[in-house]
Order: C-alpha cells, then sequence, then structure tokens
C-alpha cells in the first residue's frame, strides 16, 4: 500500500523534480569533499615541488663548489661552500672540499683545521689523507705527521694513503731513501695515482737524481695530464739543471691548469727575471699579487725588480712595510739594506745589513762587499736561497 500511496502522488511529477532536492543535497556534500581533497593534494604537490626545488638548488650548490675546485678557482669555491646550509657544511664532503680549498691557496692553517675536523668526523677515512700529510709535512709537524701515518696504517696497509702519509714523514726527518721507497709502494698499489709518482720524484729532486725525477714526474703527468704538480716539478728539475727555456715551458703549462696559484707565478716571474725582462717579470708578479695580495714571496720580489728598475723611491715603503710583517727573514732585512745603501743612507743600511746577518750569517761577505764596494749585485742568490719555494 505504501509503495502504491506513493506511486500515485508522484505519478505525473517530472522524474527531475521529485529526485533534485536529494540529487542536490548529496552533490553539495561530494562538491565540498572533492574540493577539500583538491585543496589538500595541491598544497602537498606545492609542498613536495617546494622541497624538491631547495634540494636541487643544494645539489646545484655542491656541484658548482666542486667543478670550481676542480678549475682551482678554490675562493669562488669557498664562497660556494659557505652559502650551503649550516648543517652540510658542517658534514665530511664539505668538509674535505674546504680542506682542499685551503691547501690549494696554501693556507696550511685553516686546511689543518679542517682536516683535523674531518678526521673527527670520520676516523677511518683514506680518501684525501695524501693531502692532509701533506699539509703536515709544510707545517713541519712531526708529531702529528708521525701519528696520522701510524693511524692510517691501522686502518689499512693495502691503500696508498697511508704509505704516502709515511712517505711525507720519513721526508720531514730527512731520510730521502726511506721516503722514495714509501712513495714507490704507494704507486704500486695505485698506479693511476698521480700524485704518487709527484712525491717520489721531489724525493729524487732532494737527492739531486734529476735523470729520475723526471721519469717520476712524467709517470705523474700520464697517469693525469692536469696534475699541475708534475709540471711544476719538471719545471724545478730543468731550473736546476740550468735550462730555463725548458723550465718556463712547464711552469706556463702547470700555470695553465691553475692560473690561481700564485708560486706558479713567482716561478714564471723568476724564470723571466733572469732572461733580463724586468718589466715583464713586474707585471707577472703584479699578477700574483692580485690572486694574493699578503703573499710574501710575491710582493718580496716585486719589490726586487722594481730596485732592478731604479724605482726606488716607490720600492722603499713597499719593502718597510714587509719588513714590519716578515722580520725575521733574512732576505727581506739584506734587500731593504741594499736599497738603504742606494738611497746613499749608510747608517739605516748598515742596521738593516746587520739584521739579516745576525739572521743568516751566510751573507756577511755579500754585505762587506756592498759597503765597501758599493756592489748592490752581491749576495743576491744566497738572500733568494732563504726563502724556499714550494707547492
Amino acid at each position: 500500500m505504501k509503495n502504491l500511496k506513493t506511486a500515485s502522488i508522484c505519478e505525473g511529477t517530472p522524474e527531475l523534480f521529485h529526485k533534485l532536492p536529494a540529487t542536490r543535497s548529496h552533490s553539495g556534500l561530494e562538491d565540498h569533499t572533492d574540493t577539500d581533497n583538491l585543496a589538500a593534494s595541491s598544497f602537498e604537490q606545492y609542498q613536495q615541488r617546494t622541497a624538491d626545488l631547495w634540494l636541487l638548488r643544494i645539489v646545484q650548490r655542491c656541484a658548482a663548489a666542486y667543478q670550481e675546485l676542480s678549475n682551482y678557482n678554490c675562493r669562488r669555491a669557498i664562497d660556494i661552500l659557505n652559502t650551503l646550509p649550516a648543517q652540510l657544511k658542517r658534514g665530511a664532503w664539505a668538509t674535505a672540499l674546504y680542506a682542499k680549498c685551503y691547501y690549494e691557496l696554501a693556507d696550511y692553517r685553516n686546511a689543518n683545521t679542517s682536516y683535523e675536523h674531518l678526521r673527527q668526523l670520520e676516523p677511518y677515512r683514506l680518501e684525501s689523507m695524501e693531502w692532509y700529510s701533506t699539509v703536515l709535512w709544510h707545517l713541519e709537524d712531526r708529531t702529528g705527521l708521525s701519528v696520522l701515518a701510524q693511524q692510517l696504517m691501522a686502518v689499512s696497509r693495502e691503500a696508498a694513503e697511508p704509505w704516502m702519509a709515511a712517505g711525507n714523514g720519513f721526508a720531514l726527518q730527512g731520510d730521502h731513501e726511506e721516503a722514495l721507497r714509501c712513495f714507490k709502494r704507494a704507486s704500486a698499489i695505485r698506479p693511476d695515482k698521480a700524485y704518487t709518482y709527484t712525491l717520489a720524484a721531489y724525493e729524487a729532486l732532494e737527492m739531486d737524481e734529476y735523470d729520475r725525477a723526471i721519469a717520476h714526474y712524467q709517470l705523474g703527468i700520464r697517469a693525469d695530464i692536469r696534475h699541475y704538480h708534475a709540471w711544476f716539478g719538471l719545471g724545478k728539475v730543468y731550473q736546476k739543471m740550468g735550462k730555463t727555456r725548458y723550465a718556463e715551458y712547464h711552469f706556463r703549462r702547470a700555470l695553465e691548469i691553475n692560473p690561481s696559484n700564485v708560486v706558479l707565478y713567482c716561478c714564471v716571474g723568476t724564470i723571466v727575471e733572469k732572461r733580463g725582462d724586468l718589466g715583464k717579470a713586474l707585471e707577472v708578479y703584479e699578477k700574483a699579487l692580485e690572486i694574493s695580495p699578503n703573499n710574501k714571496m710575491a710582493r718580496f720580489r716585486k719589490i726586487r725588480v722594481m730596485i732592478g728598475l731604479k724605482q726606488y723611491k716607490k720600492a722603499l715603503p713597499l719593502l718597510e712595510d714587509l719588513s714590519k710583517t716578515c722580520s725575521t727573514e733574512a732576505s727581506i732585512m739584506f734587500l731593504l739594506g741594499k736599497l738603504y745603501r742606494l738611497l746613499g743612507d749608510r747608517t739605516k743600511a748598515m742596521r738593516a745589513f746587520t739584521y739579516a746577518r745576525d739572521l743568516h750569517p751566510k751573507l756577511a761577505s755579500a754585505i762587506t762587499s756592498v759597503m765597501v764596494t758599493g756592489d748592490i749585485d752581491d749576495g743576491d742568490e744566497e738572500a733568494a736561497a732563504v726563502i724556499r719555494d714550494g707547492l
């Protein structure tokens, strides 16, 4: 009866009208739910895209820093690393890049600090520890280098890095034969690692075995043609052999690979200076100082060239300023004495010469020649030998 009654009431009524209220009510709920779901989904997608974009930018910055370091634009690499999030900057990957950048800039104190932090983060790490050992060699930290070599040996004796660290330890002690054996062992383990050959060549050069050094440096270039240390080393060998044209060629090849290295500029400048082209040498040293304004080697050699060009009054304030910051360098005090002598101030010249002689007694004969005979060219080689070139 109920069905018949309902049917009679609805009879003749369009289907649209008696279904409309129910349909409208259900559709409104569905529309509202769909809208909420769509909004939530859109917000989640927005958050995901934002997170992906943030992560992509981080990866791009990491890649850019690595590329800059690979091109030896170390200061640019450091600037990029400084833009990374704090947690990532303190991580092992970024710390290793910081350390290598400081090493390439010859900022061994900061490099040492970064490598120490890296060792705390990853005590069993072997990768890049050969550079750490070289940093300790430059700092002449015998104890630290010995400890590092022993700890790396405890991790693995079948890797190249422990033997390279041990070799640097023996080299610092002056045992070049034992150091050479360690570096040969490292190259036998990793024949593709160019730095092992460079270290071996350096020890051969220290023993004045030029042919042996050249052979090792060439093996290093064969392992990695962009290994500028080997090009630089060949330049040093040829420079010692008196083959200045070959030396300049190899120094310039190294400079093409690493155009931000001040030592390479100084080496090229030295060759150009010996060739007698003082104007060109001055340009080279000024370029080096653009990269590192406080580099004492470049400042010293620029001033020396300025004196050679008879720019005495321009050179004097520069040299006096350098002598204040490097008062323990005999070569600088010797050059200051020569400059005072050229300007006719014998009192200040004698004071500077006396200080230089106290620091480096072998300069006594050269000082006597300058003061007695007035020959300002005496003693240059002895003075220059005080400042050690190196990478």
